[in-house]
């Protein structure tokens, strides 16, 4: 544990010191950057210059002053890093600096002289050793050019194979003929037009009405709401058929939007890369009509590979945000929506999503799934209430599934198969969660076994007295304690006190006569209790451990001669003798009563067996016999309480839910909920419809999901293949 602290705190301190050195860096590039602006201006910027560096204007949103400084200086790049996502900052001299277009091919690796233009937070590279803005310009709107055809943006020269990067550089440069844009026609969206930009989704309110829907019935399931469980319940179902009639219903059309203003433009069609200027990790590609209108070209377009990239185009955008609706005669992102439909499957995401997290709820929240539904089913069916007088006349016209019997009278409890936890073998013990209501009468025999099996059963084959003098140390040493309870405690567990232990040569007598009575597995026996007693003896002065049966036999009967076969032992090895002894002897004596098994379960007949979650004896002092504690060390104590269990008839009150009802050759046997009040049953009722309408929407939206999802690779196919056949886009003015 100490270890991943120190490592955690290492890991921090490393962490903010990369952060206080990356802050430090900003501040020296923001005071030479505040330098570079005390500078003399070499010059102003040219037209063609300024024309160049438009497009960061427009997608960058930057701006600077017209005049130009010199900066020279080592090229460096410095940045942070979290989570994976870096931040990079360019910098000429220390001074933050972008470099549009091709700009970072130029670069040396010692020192450069470049002229820039200064905007709010870096300076903009006008000139970079043999770079210059408006070669620049030019030679990424060829490379564009070039690449027309292809899905992807053209790659940025110099960032490739360096011989590739040499022979762009090395080109001659052709520059761009300018073609003016022009604005041809401005007018208003049609109805169509302005249904693309309208949001179509219900999926919130479906999913706020699941899941009030949801929660409702949780909490019908879980709070004591008196008379208000009921219709909270009906509520959360009139939600949830709300969700569903809202999710199939044809919706209304929609209320039609402000119209926006649409012009019709003419220009050349130019794909231009940029840096980002926050972040010089990234650099993106922006679509325009000439250097100052950016356009925002639809994805699927753009992925085609038929744009017209450097010819000159007519398209229709919208005014405020240059979506870009149709391009030339074919293009049409109208006539797109309908002829291919859109296939929409996200709200199926979100609604699976609310239905797995409702599902893994009601499974938690639930007292068991089939017996919530039993109960829940039984409440839905109803039926009368019983109260017959006797057995007979239950069984006469034996209640149905869903009926309420409210029963009292007199039993016995029934017998039931009980598997013993330490040993393959089952006996037979009153469960009084189970009576037997007017049935014949059963009496547990008692048992014929051989005195010796018996006697090491109760441990009674020897004396035990206690040992005064260890009484009277232990008391002394309790006294030297004081008050201190630790002190107590450890002196208690230290000096448990010593027991004087006579007639240990009967043990001897006892464990042969139980052996040659057919106890199983004797060698067992006797070698566990000559390991626990770990005896000595001295023999012509030498200590001989007495570490086999026979060995420790013959001492044991040769004290019982001499008359000194008591021992002063231990109360805790004593304990451990007489439990070692008791589970042999516990052993033998399940095996008999395991084959009682099959004829006392034959003798139960008639009646009525009345089923319960719980002990139906009456009184409150009654402990119900748990069939996990029955074990061989205590199986005879548990059947002669079984047997003043069986003789003493048990005086019942039953009143809940038939739940189940199994007629055999032995009489009737009911199963009664007793814990189904009203409440319980709505609760059930709540939890079942919980768990079940979890399971119908998220089997439902998974369906839903799998079919919208290939239908929208259907759509993207045919729209592809579509797009193949068009003609390219304005290539006539």
């Amino acid at each position: 544990m100490t270890f991943w602290i120190i490592l955690k705190l290492v890991l921090l301190g490393v962490a903010l010191f990369s952060f206080l050195s990356y802050k430090s860096r900003r501040s020296d590039n923001h005071g030479a950057l505040a330098q570079l602006r005390e500078a003399p201006v070499l010059r102003t910027l040219t037209p063609d210059e300024a024309l160049a560096l438009e497009p960061l204007r427009v997608a960058g949103g930057l701006s600077w002053a017209p005049e130009v400084r010199a900066l020279r200086g080592r090229f460096s790049r410095h940045g942070l890093e979290v989570n994976g996502a870096q931040t990079l900052h360019d910098t000429l001299g220390n001074v933050e600096v972008l470099l549009p277009y091709d700009a970072p091919a130029f670069l040396h690796d010692d020192d450069n002289d470049a002229e820039v233009v200064l905007s709010a937070k870096q300076a903009i590279v006008v000139r970079l050793n043999g770079f210059t803005v408006v070669d620049g310009r030019a030679r990424t709107l060829q490379q564009a050019s070039a690449h027309g055809d292809d899905e992807l943006p053209p790659p940025l020269p110099g960032q490739g194979d360096p011989a590739d990067a040499d022979a762009t550089l090395s080109r001659p440069v052709h520059q761009i003929a300018e073609t003016p844009v022009e604005v041809r026609e401005r007018r208003v969206e049609t109805p169509e037009e302005a249904a693309l930009r309208q949001p179509i989704s219900r999926v919130w309110k479906m999913a706020g009405l699941w899941v009030l829907a949801f929660v409702l019935m949780l909490v019908v399931a879980n709070a004591d709401l008196g008379g208000a469980r009921m219709p909270l319940l009906l509520a959360a179902l009139a939600m949830a058929g709300a969700a569903v009639w809202w999710q199939w219903r044809r919706p209304a059309p929609a209320a039609p939007a402000k119209p926006l203003a649409v012009n019709r433009v003419h220009g050349p069609l130019r794909l231009v890369e940029l840096p980002n200027p926050t972040n010089a990790a990234l650099r993106t590609y922006h679509y325009f009509l000439g250097d100052a209108l950016q356009v925002q070209m639809p994805a699927h377009w753009q992925r085609s590979g038929r744009l017209p990239l450097g010819q000159p185009v007519e398209v229709e955008i919208l005014a405020t945000s240059g979506e870009v609706l149709a391009m030339g005669s074919a293009w049409s992102q109208v006539d797109e929506a309908r002829r291919f439909p859109a296939a929409r499957w996200g709200h199926h995401v979100v609604l699976l999503a609310v239905g797995l997290v409702a599902l893994l709820a009601a499974l938690l929240n639930s007292n068991g799934v089939t017996d919530d539904m039993a109960l829940a089913w039984q409440g839905v069916r109803g039926g009368e209430t019983r109260s017959d007088a006797t057995a007979a006349s239950l069984a006469q016209r034996p209640p149905r599934g869903g009926d309420r019997v409210r029963l009292r009278g007199e039993g016995q409890c029934e017998l039931a198969l009980t598997p013993l936890q330490d040993i393959d073998a089952a006996i037979v013990l009153p469960d009084c969660s189970r009576v037997r209501w007017g049935g014949t009468p059963v009496r547990l025999p008692g048992l014929q076994m051989p005195d010796a099996l018996l006697s090491l059963y109760r441990g009674d084959y020897v004396s035990v007295r206690e040992d005064n003098m260890s009484a009277m140390l232990r008391l002394l040493m309790l006294q030297q304690a004081g008050t201190d309870p630790y002190a107590q405690a450890a002196l208690s567990a230290r000096h448990s006190g010593g027991k004087i232990v006579s007639g240990m040569g009967n043990l001897v007598e006892v464990v042969e006569q139980a052996c040659a009575a057919g106890l199983e597995d004797c060698d067992a026996l006797k070698r566990e209790i000559v390991d626990q007693l770990a005896a000595t003896a001295d023999v012509d002065g030498q200590e001989l451990a007495l570490d086999s049966w026979p060995l420790l036999a013959g001492e044991l009967r040769r004290a019982v001669e001499e008359g000194n076969d008591g021992m002063l032992m231990p109360s805790g090895q004593l304990g451990a003798l007489q439990d070692i002894t008791r589970g042999h002897a516990g052993i033998a004596i399940a095996r008999q009563l395991q084959t009682l098994a099959p004829q006392l379960l034959s003798l139960q007949q008639g009646g009525v067996v009345l089923a319960t979650p719980h002990d139906l004896r009456g009184d409150a002092d009654a402990v119900r016999l748990d069939a996990a504690d029955v074990r061989a060390e205590s199986v005879l104590d548990r059947w002669e309480q079984a047997m003043t269990t069986l003789a003493t008839p048990v005086p019942f009150t039953v009143d809940g839910l038939v739940v189940d009802r199994h007629e055999d050759a032995a009489g009737l046997r009911l199963e009664v909920n007793t814990d189904a009040d009203q409440r319980r049953i709505v609760a059930a009722a709540a939890s079942t419809l919980a768990l079940l309408l979890a399971s119908a929407l998220a089997v439902g939206q998974a369906a839903l999901l799998w079919r919208g999802v290939a239908r929208a690779r259907a759509r993207r196919r045919a729209l592809d293949a579509d797009m193949q056949t068009r003609p390219v886009p304005g290539l006539a003015a």
